[in-house]
């Protein structure tokens, strides 16, 4: 269904929604330009940008909880993939606004002219940055008040520097004595930091990881659950394993999502004291592989800690998908500096 999202006429804007009758979800889509069919052809593009009518099973239901679509972590959503929830609203037979044949037929100069004078008439102010940058043009245009998108708060609060704490204590951690000490120490700065479960280690260290690797993959819940085995607090690791397995199990690879299946049922029954561990091995190995079950147990018993991640030294030698990033990095200065020259 093709919406009119112009708010009567006021902005070029049209929604396009896929309904998918098959598990009650739907899909939206927001696209702008002053003429109407550009702007329709560019939101059934955006629509299905990237995805394959296959790959529709996955989004959210309409809700009559406005609070929850108002969120901005939802508005967010909506930016990031289009896959945010939307309201029922939306879809009544009585529209809010009657429907607009809006079009604006005029020169690139004449439409970039109009839609200023759209943010003008709202007392919004547009600063415009036109440069080349490696002979490459750029332009950059940011509207106060119309252009965020995340709050500005999120600056303070998720900044790229918060993490550097973060990134020293861990590398500390893995390259040297993995002591209860340290441990705790680690654990201090992420509770103090107030890191999200969800927030992804390797971005808030500033690593790149390597495709197929737990660095890949490890959540701040993740970090904490190996915290808690290494301190030998088997009931918090519980906790956190519970959350691994449900919050990661589309991000884990498969050899990943069985070693934290391992590690839950491990967890329980260590901590039973009316069962014996050793009349479970042979059905563990079966379950889970002898690999998996030993590397779990030991995780356990203290004799291995933080399975599957490492860091050999400082420069992060190990980790080829960042050194490649850097490569590149150093490219585009070498480019930079002959350009300048």
């Amino acid at each position: 269904m093709a919406y009119d999202a112009s708010l009567g006429g006021q902005y070029p804007v049209i929604c396009v929604v896929l309904f998918n009758p098959t598990n009650g979800t739907c899909f939206t889509s927001f696209g702008a330009h002053p003429k109407f069919q550009v702007a329709l052809e560019r939101t059934v593009t955006e629509l299905l940008q990237g995805r394959s009518l296959r790959d529709l099973d996955v989004f959210e239901a309409p809700s009559f909880h406005d609070e929850d679509v108002a969120d901005h972590h939802n508005l967010e959503t909506h930016f990031i993939d289009s896959s945010g929830t939307v309201s029922w609203d939306m879809f009544r037979t009585t529209a809010d606004y009657a429907f607009s044949d809006w079009n604006f037929e005029g020169s690139s100069v004449e439409e970039c002219e109009w839609l200023l004078a759209k943010l003008h008439a709202e007392n919004a102010d547009a600063y415009i940055a036109d440069y080349q940058h490696l002979d490459v043009n750029c332009c950059r245009i940011i509207v106060p008040g119309w252009s965020e998108i995340y709050p500005p708060e999120e600056i303070q609060i998720a900044n790229n520097n918060r993490g550097t704490e973060l990134r020293h204590a861990l590398s500390h951690l893995l390259k040297n004595k993995m002591d209860d000490a340290s441990c705790e120490a680690l654990f201090d700065v992420i509770e103090q930091a107030d890191f999200d479960d969800a927030n992804m280690v390797a971005e808030l260290i500033g690593i790149c990881p390597d495709a197929g690797t737990a660095w890949k993959t490890l959540t701040i819940g993740e970090l904490k659950c190996l915290l808690s085995l290494a301190m030998g607090d088997l009931e918090s690791a519980l906790d956190f394993a519970v959350w691994c397995a449900d919050y990661n199990a589309t991000l884990y690879n498969q050899q990943r999502m069985i070693f934290m299946r391992c590690l839950q049922a491990s967890l329980e029954l260590a901590m039973d004291e009316e069962r014996d561990a050793t009349e479970y091995h042979q059905a563990f190995g079966f379950t889970y592989s002898e690999a998996t079950r030993d590397a779990v147990w030991q995780s356990i018993s203290g004799d291995v800690r933080f399975y599957g991640l490492a860091i050999e030294n400082d420069d992060l030698l190990s980790f080829s998908a960042h050194q490649k990033l850097l490569a590149a990095y150093q490219k585009l200065q070498v480019a930079k500096a002959n350009h300048a020259g």
